[in-house]
Formats: C-alpha cells, sequence, structure tokens
C-alpha cells in the first residue's frame, strides 16, 4: 500500500501541477488535455496485452520493474524544456501504471481470502485516493518550498527509488496449490474471449466509462477552472480540489467493509449515479466559495462508493480462474481509463472552442447515470447470492 500511496502522490496532482508548467513550458488548454490522457494512453491500450503477457512471469519482480521504471520517467519529466519533451516520459509514467496491475491483482489472489475481497479492495483504493488528496493539497505548498515543479519530479523519482529497495527486500509471494493449478499453462493463461463470453465484464465496463469519464475529467481541469475563471488562489483550490479524493478515502475505506458485512455488491454501485449529476453541476457553479469544500467532498464520495464493489465482482464470478481475473481487470482498467483519454482533449478542445471550460465540464454530468444503469443491471454476487446457489444446489 505504500508504494501505491507515493506512486499516485504526483500523478494524482497533475491538474495542479498544469497552470505552473503551462506557464514555464508555454502550452494551452488543448495541450493539458492531450498531456492528462497521454499519462492514461498506455492503460487503455495496453492493458490487456500487457496481462496475457505478464501473468506469465511472478508478480513480485513485474511490479519492481514497473516502480524503477516510474522513477526514471519521473526523472526526465522535471527535465523537460518542450511539450513533447514532458508528454513522452508523462506517457511512459503511464506505462509503469499499466505494467503494475497484473502483479498486484496475481498477490492480491495469493493473500486475500474471498470474503475479505471488498473490505481489502476498499482500503486498497482509499489509499490510491488519499495519495490523490495529498498530492492535490500538498504539492501547491511543496512548490513553494522546492521553488518549482521541477524539483518536484526529482523528489518523487527518488521516492520511487527508495520504495524499490524496500519492495525488494521486503516483499513475498505466496503459492498455494490452487493457486498454481488456475495458473497451469494447460488451463490458466486466459485468452481474452474467455473474459469477453462473461456478460458481467461488459455490464461492469459500462459502468466504469461513464463514471470515471466525469470524475476524472473534473479533477484534472477543476485547479484550472477555479483559478482561471473564478479567480480563487491556487493553495485555496489546493484544499477544495484535495476534498475530492478524501471523500473518496471516506467511502473506500467504509465502503468495502460494508459491502462485505452486507453479503451484497449491488447496493454499493447504482444509488450514486442518480445523484452524482447534480453534485458536478453545483461544483460548476457560482455558488459561494465556502460550499465548494463540502460540494467536493461529497461529490469525492459518492464517485469512489461503487469501485470496491465493482473491483470485487471478478473475484467472485463462478468458475472464474486467476488469470482470467486479471485478464478482466485489466480489460476494466483499460475501459476506465477510455475516459480520461477521449474526454480530456475533447474537454480542452472544446473549452477552447465556447471560450469557457465551466460549460464545458457541466457537460460531463450526465455520464455518472451508467453507474446506475449497469448496477441495476449485474448479477449480485456477494455473499448471500453465493449461499442462494449452493442452497440451490445442494
Amino acid at each position: 500500500m505504500l508504494t501505491q500511496e507515493i506512486s499516485v502522490l504526483l500523478v494524482g496532482a497533475i491538474g495542479i501541477l498544469l497552470p505552473s508548467m503551462r506557464e514555464d513550458i508555454g502550452f494551452g488548454i488543448a495541450e493539458s488535455g492531450i498531456l492528462g490522457s497521454l499519462g492514461q494512453l498506455p492503460v487503455a491500450a495496453l492493458s490487456i496485452p500487457a496481462s496475457l503477457i505478464l501473468v506469465r512471469f511472478r508478480p513480485k519482480w513485474v511490479y519492481l520493474t514497473s516502480l524503477l521504471l516510474a522513477a526514471v520517467t519521473g526523472f526526465f519529466c522535471g527535465r523537460a524544456t518542450m511539450f513533447i519533451f514532458l508528454a513522452v516520459p508523462y506517457c511512459l509514467m503511464g506505462l509503469a501504471m499499466t505494467i503494475r496491475q497484473v502483479p498486484d491483482t496475481l498477490l492480491r489472489l495469493q493473500w486475500i481470502p474471498k470474503k475479505e475481497f471488498a473490505t481489502v479492495m476498499g482500503i486498497t483504493m482509499g489509499m490510491v485516493a488519499m495519495g490523490q488528496s495529498m498530492g492535490v493539497m500538498v504539492v501547491p505548498f511543496l512548490m513553494i518550498v522546492l521553488d518549482g515543479w521541477r524539483n518536484l519530479f526529482s523528489l518523487y523519482s527518488l521516492a520511487v527509488v527508495f520504495l524499490s529497495i524496500i519492495w525488494m527486500v521486503f516483499a513475498r509471494e505466496r503459492t498455494t496449490p490452487e493457486y498454481l493449478e488456475g495458473m497451469s499453462p494447460q488451463i490458466g493463461r486466459a485468452p481474452l474471449s474467455n473474459v469477453l463470453k462473461r456478460k458481467e465484464f461488459i455490464i461492469l465496463g459500462i459502468a466504469v466509462f461513464g463514471g470515471p469519464l466525469a470524475y476524472m475529467n473534473t479533477f484534472l481541469f477543476l485547479p484550472t477552472y477555479l483559478l482561471e475563471e473564478r479567480g480563487i488562489a491556487l493553495t485555496t483550490i489546493g484544499l477544495i480540489v484535495g476534498l475530492m479524493p478524501v471523500g473518496g478515502v471516506c467511502a473506500t475505506f467504509t465502503v468495502g467493509f460494508i459491502s462485505d458485512r452486507l453479503g451484497l455488491r449491488k447496493p454499493t454501485i447504482w444509488p450514486p449515479g442518480l445523484i452524482l449529476p447534480f453534485i458536478y453541476f453545483a461544483l460548476l457553479s457560482p455558488v459561494p466559495v465556502w460550499a465548494l469544500p463540502v460540494l467536493a467532498f461529497a461529490l469525492g464520495y459518492l464517485a469512489w462508493t461503487p469501485f470496491p464493489a465493482i473491483r470485487t465482482i471478478p473475484f467472485e464470478l463462478p468458475g472464474i480462474r486467476p488469470s482470467e481475473v486479471a485478464v478482466g481487470q485489466s480489460l476494466l482498467q483499460t475501459i476506465t481509463t477510455l475516459g480520461l483519454i477521449l474526454g480530456a482533449p475533447a474537454v480542452g478542445y472544446l473549452a477552447e472552442a465556447l471560450g469557457s471550460l465551466g460549460t464545458t465540464l457541466r457537460i460531463l454530468c450526465v455520464f455518472p447515470l451508467t453507474l446506475t444503469i449497469s448496477g441495476l443491471l449485474i448479477p449480485e454476487t456477494g455473499l448471500k447470492a453465493r449461499r442462494k446457489v449452493e442452497e440451490r444446489a445442494g
């Protein structure tokens, strides 16, 4: 979890860094959207191919490789003098995140009991949200102390190198006979077609496209909107925007536990999709500044609420094998990042065409409704549902 916390610290704060980067290097809002999407491009383009290949290697060493790649690319980001020299290593930082997904999934399968998956997924996602929150809140002050965004990238690289050493020394694997059987070459190398045959992944894909599309693009562009269209100070913006992932931390640390105790997944997926459009619209309206932190926290809480259950469901599907879980999770991650890859450049160019970033972001308010649609359509996989199946079979 420590590796996830620091690894997402700077990536989660890219929206706060964009105004300083634009002033230093010299690029516009449209290029900001392209940069935001480039960080997610490898995740969308390579998650599935990587999962099909990387399941063949030991998770510990694949994870270490991803950390070292993140350290090197972060260093070169801080040395960029032109937009292209910033965009390329930042895109490769996304590749490091792509590589990390597969060993992350396999290590969970090795260590976590099924009855605790939603709780652990919630805690894990909460740590990611906490890293985003810390990045957004702390980065404006660190930029003052470190004299700019470039030194911040250097500090990030050193931190990830330190984490790599800790991981290499202390990380352990736990390969049970059940796990080894599921990963055997005869049955464990799941082709993508096996995953696509399961309707649950298609339904979950609808959810993880619309919800993250609205959240990630709002998180990326909200600092620019509040700075340029509402005239709020950057340090204040950091505190406001940072409350979005704080809300996510509160949601993921509690919702996964609640879902496990209820033995149900669906009740934490579909209700937030009905409420979120109103929260997004209010946050992008000329409300008093004191109301913005409240709205940002509420948005973060509701936006993150469905995802411990969404990420747990693949582990609970009947008859699914470890490698199929890894491929399926990569498929969902690919669809998730498409929301930012397609949305960020579109938001940037549309904002320049309309002359208003706020108007453009309000268009995204309806997309969280996909969470409601998927949450109602997805079959229940929680403990209570499994018990009913077992009782019928018995």
